[in-house]
């Protein structure tokens, strides 16, 4: 699971949804301390990484991605889900289905 809202608040809430032996990948960068259980960590051993971007990539990535050597389809999906389909259009196919983006965009009700 990745969470990259940046939210101090959402850290929490991400680690107890990665599962038994998941991994957390934290990508956003709160402006604040942030509270994790500990425990919840230990106790479901799961796995929790810190993951850096650098804004002075972006150039460069988007030179990449107009040259055609970089592929970014797999990673997103333009097929927005409305928000009251997100436990099965989005949680449950991501542990049911590899095939599925890093990212499904979701609209409101």
């Amino acid at each position: 699971m990745v969470e990259c809202s940046g939210r101090a608040e959402l850290a929490a809430g991400a680690l107890e949804l990665a599962r038994r032996g998941g991994r957390l990948i934290l990508a956003g960068i709160p402006h604040g301390p942030s509270q994790l259980d500990l425990s919840r960590v230990v106790y479901f051993e799961r796995e929790v990484i810190g993951a850096l971007g650098y804004r002075f990539d972006l150039e460069r990535v988007v030179a990449l991605m107009e040259a055609g050597r970089l592929d970014v389809t797999p990673l997103l999906t333009y097929d927005p889900i409305p928000l009251n389909a997100i436990v099965e259009g989005a949680l449950e196919r991501n542990l049911t289905d590899s095939a599925v983006p890093l990212r499904i965009f979701v609209t409101p009700l």
